[in-house]
Protein backbone atom coordinates (compact mmCIF):
# COMPACT_ATOMS: atom_id res chain seq x y z
CA UNK A 1 0.00 0.00 0.00
CA UNK A 2 1.60 3.46 -1.36
CA UNK A 3 0.15 6.42 0.86
CA UNK A 4 1.65 9.78 0.60
CA UNK A 5 4.86 11.37 2.26
CA UNK A 6 2.71 13.68 4.42
CA UNK A 7 0.40 11.25 5.83
CA UNK A 8 3.36 8.63 6.57
CA UNK A 9 5.11 11.64 8.73
CA UNK A 10 2.22 12.05 10.17
CA UNK A 11 2.15 8.83 11.75
CA UNK A 12 5.34 8.03 12.52
CA UNK A 13 4.72 11.81 14.87
CA UNK A 14 1.90 10.35 16.72
CA UNK A 15 3.30 7.04 16.60
CA UNK A 16 6.66 8.63 18.40
CA UNK A 17 4.21 10.71 20.55
CA UNK A 18 1.90 7.41 21.78
CA UNK A 19 5.36 6.17 22.80
CA UNK A 20 6.10 8.13 25.08
CA UNK A 21 2.80 8.23 27.27
CA UNK A 22 2.42 11.24 29.72
CA UNK A 23 1.63 11.39 33.49
CA UNK A 24 -2.03 10.45 34.03
CA UNK A 25 -3.71 13.39 35.78
CA UNK A 26 -7.46 12.96 36.81
CA UNK A 27 -9.65 16.19 36.40
CA UNK A 28 -9.36 17.27 40.09
CA UNK A 29 -5.95 16.77 40.11
CA UNK A 30 -5.69 18.98 36.68
CA UNK A 31 -7.94 22.17 38.93
CA UNK A 32 -5.69 21.73 42.07
CA UNK A 33 -2.25 21.86 39.99
CA UNK A 34 -3.80 25.06 37.74
CA UNK A 35 -5.23 26.54 40.91
CA UNK A 36 -1.25 26.46 42.73
CA UNK A 37 0.76 27.39 39.73
CA UNK A 38 -1.14 30.66 38.57
CA UNK A 39 0.70 33.54 38.53
CA UNK A 40 -2.33 35.15 38.40
CA UNK A 41 -3.82 33.73 41.19
CA UNK A 42 -0.61 34.89 43.03
CA UNK A 43 -0.44 38.43 42.00
CA UNK A 44 -4.19 38.59 43.08
CA UNK A 45 -3.31 36.96 46.86
CA UNK A 46 -0.87 40.44 46.99
CA UNK A 47 -3.45 42.63 45.83
CA UNK A 48 -6.13 40.97 48.30
CA UNK A 49 -3.19 41.44 51.06
CA UNK A 50 -2.97 45.34 50.15
CA UNK A 51 -6.22 45.63 50.28
CA UNK A 52 -6.50 44.41 53.71
CA UNK A 53 -3.95 46.50 54.46
CA UNK A 54 -5.90 49.27 53.22
CA UNK A 55 -8.65 48.62 55.68
CA UNK A 56 -6.54 48.04 58.72
CA UNK A 57 -5.27 51.72 57.71
CA UNK A 58 -9.07 53.10 57.67
CA UNK A 59 -9.26 52.19 60.93
CA UNK A 60 -6.57 54.82 61.88
CA UNK A 61 -9.31 57.47 61.86
CA UNK A 62 -11.02 56.40 64.41
CA UNK A 63 -8.37 55.75 66.83
CA UNK A 64 -6.27 58.05 68.77
CA UNK A 65 -3.53 59.83 67.91
CA UNK A 66 -0.12 60.47 69.64
CA UNK A 67 2.47 62.91 68.91
CA UNK A 68 5.50 64.37 70.48
CA UNK A 69 7.84 67.25 69.40
CA UNK A 70 11.04 69.07 71.21
CA UNK A 71 13.37 71.79 70.87
CA UNK A 72 16.81 72.19 72.67
CA UNK A 73 18.35 75.27 71.77
CA UNK A 74 21.51 76.57 72.59
CA UNK A 75 22.00 80.63 72.97
CA UNK A 76 25.42 82.54 72.70
CA UNK A 77 24.77 84.05 76.04
CA UNK A 78 22.34 83.77 78.69
CA UNK A 79 20.43 87.21 79.78
CA UNK A 80 19.21 87.69 83.29
CA UNK A 81 18.18 90.08 85.91
CA UNK A 82 18.76 90.37 89.69
CA UNK A 83 19.68 87.42 91.60
CA UNK A 84 18.86 83.85 89.46
CA UNK A 85 15.98 85.68 87.02
CA UNK A 86 17.45 83.86 83.98
CA UNK A 87 15.15 85.83 81.08
CA UNK A 88 16.75 83.43 78.29
CA UNK A 89 19.09 80.72 79.13
CA UNK A 90 22.01 80.05 77.84
CA UNK A 91 20.74 75.97 77.79
CA UNK A 92 17.25 75.75 76.98
CA UNK A 93 14.44 73.18 75.79
CA UNK A 94 10.69 72.41 75.62
CA UNK A 95 8.79 69.37 74.91
CA UNK A 96 5.60 68.95 73.97
CA UNK A 97 3.11 65.62 74.07
CA UNK A 98 -0.41 65.92 72.07
CA UNK A 99 -2.95 62.98 72.63
CA UNK A 100 -6.09 63.77 69.79
CA UNK A 101 -9.30 61.70 69.84
CA UNK A 102 -12.12 62.20 67.50
CA UNK A 103 -14.98 61.64 68.71
CA UNK A 104 -17.69 62.47 66.33
CA UNK A 105 -16.93 62.04 62.57
CA UNK A 106 -19.97 61.39 59.99
CA UNK A 107 -17.37 60.01 57.24
CA UNK A 108 -15.57 58.11 59.51
CA UNK A 109 -17.44 54.31 59.63
CA UNK A 110 -18.13 55.18 55.70
CA UNK A 111 -14.86 55.24 55.27
CA UNK A 112 -14.01 52.22 56.78
CA UNK A 113 -16.83 50.46 55.18
CA UNK A 114 -15.25 51.54 51.84
CA UNK A 115 -12.39 49.98 52.64
CA UNK A 116 -13.36 46.72 54.40
CA UNK A 117 -16.11 46.20 51.27
CA UNK A 118 -12.82 47.07 48.63
CA UNK A 119 -10.85 44.13 50.77
CA UNK A 120 -13.96 41.71 50.20
CA UNK A 121 -14.12 42.79 46.45
CA UNK A 122 -10.58 41.98 46.40
CA UNK A 123 -11.09 38.55 47.70
CA UNK A 124 -14.10 37.68 45.06
CA UNK A 125 -12.30 38.95 42.42
CA UNK A 126 -9.25 35.97 43.00
CA UNK A 127 -12.08 34.04 43.43
CA UNK A 128 -13.39 34.86 40.26
CA UNK A 129 -10.10 34.55 38.59
CA UNK A 130 -9.85 30.78 39.90
CA UNK A 131 -13.71 30.07 38.72
CA UNK A 132 -12.44 31.52 35.23
CA UNK A 133 -9.30 29.12 35.53
CA UNK A 134 -10.89 26.10 36.57
CA UNK A 135 -13.49 26.56 33.87
CA UNK A 136 -10.88 26.50 31.06
CA UNK A 137 -8.94 23.82 32.52
CA UNK A 138 -12.21 21.91 32.30
CA UNK A 139 -13.02 22.71 28.32
CA UNK A 140 -9.17 21.81 27.82
CA UNK A 141 -9.47 18.46 29.95
CA UNK A 142 -13.13 17.46 28.27
CA UNK A 143 -11.45 18.40 24.81
CA UNK A 144 -8.34 15.99 24.82
CA UNK A 145 -11.11 13.16 26.27
CA UNK A 146 -12.78 13.40 23.22
CA UNK A 147 -10.03 13.28 21.07
CA UNK A 148 -7.96 10.68 23.37
CA UNK A 149 -11.11 8.35 23.06
CA UNK A 150 -11.95 9.64 18.98
CA UNK A 151 -8.27 8.14 18.74
CA UNK A 152 -8.48 4.68 20.07
CA UNK A 153 -12.29 4.42 17.69
CA UNK A 154 -10.00 5.87 14.65
CA UNK A 155 -7.15 3.26 15.81
CA UNK A 156 -10.37 0.12 16.03
CA UNK A 157 -11.15 1.31 12.97
CA UNK A 158 -7.88 1.18 10.95
CA UNK A 159 -7.21 -2.26 12.55
CA UNK A 160 -10.31 -3.00 10.93
CA UNK A 161 -9.99 -1.85 7.11
CA UNK A 162 -6.44 -3.49 7.13
CA UNK A 163 -7.87 -6.66 7.91
CA UNK A 164 -10.03 -5.84 5.26
CA UNK A 165 -7.55 -4.98 2.97
CA UNK A 166 -4.95 -7.97 3.46
CA UNK A 167 -8.54 -10.09 2.98
CA UNK A 168 -9.44 -8.67 -0.36
CA UNK A 169 -5.30 -9.27 -1.87
CA UNK A 170 -5.84 -12.42 -0.69
CA UNK A 171 -8.65 -13.13 -3.03
CA UNK A 172 -7.37 -11.20 -5.88
CA UNK A 173 -4.31 -13.59 -5.27
CA UNK A 174 -6.38 -16.21 -5.37
CA UNK A 175 -8.13 -15.05 -8.70
CA UNK A 176 -11.42 -14.98 -6.35
CA UNK A 177 -11.76 -11.63 -5.90
CA UNK A 178 -11.58 -8.37 -8.56
CA UNK A 179 -8.69 -5.62 -8.78
CA UNK A 180 -11.69 -3.14 -7.57
CA UNK A 181 -12.10 -4.87 -4.78
CA UNK A 182 -8.02 -4.13 -3.21
CA UNK A 183 -8.57 -0.53 -4.15
CA UNK A 184 -11.89 -0.19 -2.51
CA UNK A 185 -10.03 -1.56 0.08
CA UNK A 186 -6.61 0.71 0.03
CA UNK A 187 -8.96 3.82 0.08
CA UNK A 188 -10.46 2.64 3.30
CA UNK A 189 -6.97 2.13 4.74
CA UNK A 190 -5.96 5.26 3.78
CA UNK A 191 -8.97 7.36 4.95
CA UNK A 192 -8.56 5.60 7.91
CA UNK A 193 -5.08 6.39 8.57
CA UNK A 194 -6.25 10.27 7.89
CA UNK A 195 -8.26 9.70 10.83
CA UNK A 196 -6.00 8.01 13.08
CA UNK A 197 -3.43 10.91 12.54
CA UNK A 198 -5.85 13.71 12.87
CA UNK A 199 -7.02 12.59 15.73
CA UNK A 200 -3.93 11.56 17.26
CA UNK A 201 -2.48 15.32 16.34
CA UNK A 202 -5.13 16.71 17.68
CA UNK A 203 -4.94 15.46 21.21
CA UNK A 204 -0.97 16.03 21.07
CA UNK A 205 -2.13 19.63 20.92
CA UNK A 206 -4.99 19.42 23.46
CA UNK A 207 -2.53 17.42 25.83
CA UNK A 208 -0.02 20.48 25.15
CA UNK A 209 -2.76 22.83 25.63
CA UNK A 210 -4.18 21.30 29.23
CA UNK A 211 0.23 20.85 30.31
CA UNK A 212 -0.05 24.55 29.99
CA UNK A 213 -2.60 25.43 31.46
CA UNK A 214 -1.13 23.39 34.99
CA UNK A 215 2.57 24.54 33.81
CA UNK A 216 3.40 21.42 33.89
CA UNK A 217 7.15 20.57 32.05
CA UNK A 218 6.14 17.09 31.43
CA UNK A 219 3.60 15.31 29.50
CA UNK A 220 0.22 14.63 31.01
CA UNK A 221 -2.17 12.56 29.98
CA UNK A 222 -6.02 12.45 30.56
CA UNK A 223 -8.48 9.77 32.36
CA UNK A 224 -12.45 9.81 32.32
CA UNK A 225 -13.79 11.20 35.15
CA UNK A 226 -15.66 9.28 37.53
CA UNK A 227 -19.44 9.80 37.09
CA UNK A 228 -21.07 12.30 39.40
CA UNK A 229 -24.55 11.83 40.27
CA UNK A 230 -27.72 13.27 38.17
CA UNK A 231 -27.76 16.87 39.03
CA UNK A 232 -31.08 18.52 41.09
CA UNK A 233 -33.85 20.00 40.26
CA UNK A 234 -33.08 23.90 37.67
CA UNK A 235 -34.28 25.63 40.99
CA UNK A 236 -32.20 23.83 43.43
CA UNK A 237 -29.32 24.47 41.45
CA UNK A 238 -30.15 28.30 40.79
CA UNK A 239 -30.20 28.82 44.24
CA UNK A 240 -27.26 27.10 44.91
CA UNK A 241 -25.43 29.38 42.79
CA UNK A 242 -26.96 32.97 43.46
CA UNK A 243 -25.27 31.75 46.99
CA UNK A 244 -21.81 30.65 45.81
CA UNK A 245 -20.66 32.10 42.14
CA UNK A 246 -17.37 34.38 43.01
CA UNK A 247 -18.80 36.82 40.67
CA UNK A 248 -21.49 37.75 41.97
CA UNK A 249 -19.81 38.13 45.34
CA UNK A 250 -18.01 40.76 43.59
CA UNK A 251 -21.09 42.39 42.09
CA UNK A 252 -22.66 42.51 45.39
CA UNK A 253 -19.32 43.92 47.27
CA UNK A 254 -19.30 46.63 44.57
CA UNK A 255 -22.58 47.69 45.03
CA UNK A 256 -21.73 48.04 48.80
CA UNK A 257 -18.91 50.08 48.28
CA UNK A 258 -20.70 52.29 46.28
CA UNK A 259 -23.11 52.99 49.01
CA UNK A 260 -20.56 53.41 51.39
CA UNK A 261 -19.34 56.48 49.36
CA UNK A 262 -22.96 57.59 49.13
CA UNK A 263 -22.49 57.40 52.79
CA UNK A 264 -19.69 58.91 53.18
CA UNK A 265 -20.40 62.01 51.20
CA UNK A 266 -23.27 62.49 52.64
CA UNK A 267 -21.42 62.83 56.03
CA UNK A 268 -19.46 66.27 54.58
CA UNK A 269 -22.97 68.05 55.35
CA UNK A 270 -22.29 67.11 59.33
CA UNK A 271 -19.59 68.60 61.83
CA UNK A 272 -16.70 66.93 63.13
CA UNK A 273 -15.98 67.16 67.08
CA UNK A 274 -12.32 66.25 68.39
CA UNK A 275 -10.90 65.96 71.48
CA UNK A 276 -7.08 67.06 72.18
CA UNK A 277 -4.74 66.91 75.65
CA UNK A 278 -1.60 68.31 75.46
CA UNK A 279 1.33 69.01 77.64
CA UNK A 280 4.31 70.75 77.42
CA UNK A 281 7.56 70.56 79.26
CA UNK A 282 10.02 73.47 79.43
CA UNK A 283 12.93 75.16 81.44
CA UNK A 284 11.98 77.63 84.02
CA UNK A 285 12.18 81.14 83.34
CA UNK A 286 12.08 84.34 85.20
CA UNK A 287 8.46 84.77 83.38
CA UNK A 288 7.78 81.45 83.65
CA UNK A 289 8.59 79.28 86.69
CA UNK A 290 6.45 76.10 86.02
CA UNK A 291 8.47 73.56 84.16
CA UNK A 292 5.41 71.34 83.49
CA UNK A 293 1.88 72.26 81.96
CA UNK A 294 -0.66 71.01 79.74
CA UNK A 295 -4.49 71.82 78.75
CA UNK A 296 -7.36 70.36 76.89
CA UNK A 297 -9.94 71.35 74.32
CA UNK A 298 -12.13 69.99 72.27
CA UNK A 299 -12.29 71.21 68.65
CA UNK A 300 -15.58 71.83 66.46
CA UNK A 301 -15.60 72.16 62.95
CA UNK A 302 -18.36 72.72 60.45
CA UNK A 303 -18.20 73.59 56.56
CA UNK A 304 -21.34 75.20 56.55
CA UNK A 305 -21.22 75.86 52.95
CA UNK A 306 -18.63 74.71 49.55
CA UNK A 307 -20.09 76.58 46.39
CA UNK A 308 -22.46 73.41 45.99
CA UNK A 309 -19.67 71.23 45.46
CA UNK A 310 -20.41 68.78 48.49
CA UNK A 311 -24.12 68.50 47.21
CA UNK A 312 -23.09 67.73 43.58
CA UNK A 313 -20.61 65.31 44.99
CA UNK A 314 -23.43 63.23 46.55
CA UNK A 315 -25.75 63.62 43.52
CA UNK A 316 -22.66 61.81 41.65
CA UNK A 317 -22.10 58.87 44.16
CA UNK A 318 -25.80 57.88 44.77
CA UNK A 319 -26.15 57.71 40.65
CA UNK A 320 -22.83 55.56 41.18
CA UNK A 321 -25.38 53.44 43.68
CA UNK A 322 -27.92 53.04 41.40
CA UNK A 323 -25.37 51.75 38.39
CA UNK A 324 -23.42 49.23 40.63
CA UNK A 325 -26.65 48.11 41.58
CA UNK A 326 -27.93 47.63 38.22
CA UNK A 327 -24.47 45.42 37.40
CA UNK A 328 -25.81 43.38 40.07
CA UNK A 329 -28.88 42.73 38.92
CA UNK A 330 -27.69 41.87 35.11
CA UNK A 331 -25.15 39.81 37.12
CA UNK A 332 -27.42 37.54 38.76
CA UNK A 333 -29.40 37.20 35.57
CA UNK A 334 -25.83 36.12 33.84
CA UNK A 335 -25.34 33.30 36.29
CA UNK A 336 -29.23 32.61 36.20
CA UNK A 337 -29.13 32.26 32.20
CA UNK A 338 -26.22 30.52 31.93
CA UNK A 339 -27.67 27.91 34.46
CA UNK A 340 -30.59 27.64 32.42
CA UNK A 341 -28.48 26.93 29.49
CA UNK A 342 -26.32 24.48 31.17
CA UNK A 343 -29.26 22.73 32.05
CA UNK A 344 -30.87 22.61 29.19
CA UNK A 345 -27.61 21.15 27.30
CA UNK A 346 -27.52 18.03 30.25
CA UNK A 347 -30.88 16.75 29.18
CA UNK A 348 -29.76 17.07 25.24
CA UNK A 349 -27.02 15.38 26.53
CA UNK A 350 -28.78 12.40 28.04
CA UNK A 351 -31.76 12.65 25.41
CA UNK A 352 -28.35 11.92 22.88
CA UNK A 353 -26.18 9.35 24.42
CA UNK A 354 -29.09 7.25 24.75
CA UNK A 355 -30.30 7.90 20.82
CA UNK A 356 -26.17 7.51 19.66
CA UNK A 357 -26.30 4.29 21.76
CA UNK A 358 -29.54 2.55 20.14
CA UNK A 359 -27.81 3.56 17.14
CA UNK A 360 -24.69 2.08 17.48
CA UNK A 361 -26.55 -1.25 18.52
CA UNK A 362 -28.60 -1.27 15.50
CA UNK A 363 -25.12 -0.80 13.47
CA UNK A 364 -23.43 -3.15 14.97
CA UNK A 365 -26.44 -5.50 13.96
CA UNK A 366 -26.56 -4.16 10.96
CA UNK A 367 -23.14 -5.40 10.15
CA UNK A 368 -23.18 -8.46 11.13
CA UNK A 369 -26.32 -9.33 9.49
CA UNK A 370 -23.96 -8.43 6.32
CA UNK A 371 -21.54 -10.25 6.75
CA UNK A 372 -23.86 -13.40 6.87
CA UNK A 373 -25.90 -12.65 4.35
CA UNK A 374 -22.65 -11.47 2.11
CA UNK A 375 -21.34 -15.34 2.99
CA UNK A 376 -24.77 -16.60 1.99
CA UNK A 377 -24.64 -14.85 -1.31
CA UNK A 378 -27.52 -12.27 -1.00
CA UNK A 379 -25.16 -8.97 -0.41
CA UNK A 380 -22.10 -7.89 -1.75
CA UNK A 381 -19.12 -6.81 -0.12
CA UNK A 382 -19.61 -3.10 -1.10
CA UNK A 383 -23.04 -3.38 1.32
CA UNK A 384 -20.47 -5.08 4.51
CA UNK A 385 -18.12 -1.57 3.65
CA UNK A 386 -21.22 0.31 3.44
CA UNK A 387 -22.19 -1.39 7.16
CA UNK A 388 -18.63 -1.16 8.64
CA UNK A 389 -18.96 2.84 7.59
CA UNK A 390 -22.02 3.24 9.59
CA UNK A 391 -20.43 1.06 12.55
CA UNK A 392 -17.70 3.26 12.68
CA UNK A 393 -19.74 6.43 12.65
CA UNK A 394 -21.69 5.11 14.95
CA UNK A 395 -19.57 4.28 17.51
CA UNK A 396 -17.71 7.96 17.11
CA UNK A 397 -21.04 9.63 17.90
CA UNK A 398 -21.19 7.51 21.19
CA UNK A 399 -17.98 8.60 21.99
CA UNK A 400 -18.60 12.40 21.38
CA UNK A 401 -22.33 11.79 23.39
CA UNK A 402 -20.58 10.24 26.52
CA UNK A 403 -18.22 12.63 26.81
CA UNK A 404 -20.71 15.54 25.96
CA UNK A 405 -22.99 13.91 28.91
CA UNK A 406 -19.86 13.92 31.18
CA UNK A 407 -18.90 17.24 30.21
CA UNK A 408 -22.40 18.68 30.87
CA UNK A 409 -22.62 17.36 34.40
CA UNK A 410 -19.34 18.62 35.22
CA UNK A 411 -19.93 22.08 34.05
CA UNK A 412 -23.17 22.38 35.64
CA UNK A 413 -22.16 21.65 38.88
CA UNK A 414 -19.75 23.77 37.97
CA UNK A 415 -21.81 26.49 37.54
CA UNK A 416 -23.82 26.29 40.72
CA UNK A 417 -20.12 26.56 42.41
CA UNK A 418 -19.89 22.85 43.31
CA UNK A 419 -17.38 20.65 42.54
CA UNK A 420 -19.75 17.59 43.60
CA UNK A 421 -22.68 17.35 45.86
CA UNK A 422 -22.03 19.21 48.91
CA UNK A 423 -18.00 20.15 47.89
CA UNK A 424 -17.27 23.53 46.87
CA UNK A 425 -15.63 24.20 43.79
CA UNK A 426 -13.70 26.67 45.43
CA UNK A 427 -11.86 26.21 48.98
Amino acid sequence: MKASWWLSLCLMVVSTGAAAAGRPVTLEEARSAALEQSLEGAELDLALAQARSVAESAWATLRPSVGITGQLTYNDHETSFGVDQVVTPQWDYRGTVTLSQTLFNRRAYPALGVAESLAEVAGSERATAQYRLVEGVDEAYFAALLLARSSEVASRNLATSRVELERAEKLFAGRVGTEFAVTRAKLSVQSAEQDVASSQLGLRQALESLAALLRSEEAVEVVAPVALPTPPARAALTEQALLSRPELARAAGLATVESHKLEEGEGQLWPTLAAQLQSNLQKTTAFNDEAFRWNAALIFNWDLYAGGATVAEIDRRALSVQRAELAQRRAEEAVTRGLEQAYTRWERSESLVASSRSRAELSKALLEQSKRSEAGGTASRLDVELAQSQAYGAELAVVQAEVEQTAAVVALYRMAGLAKPGEPLLK
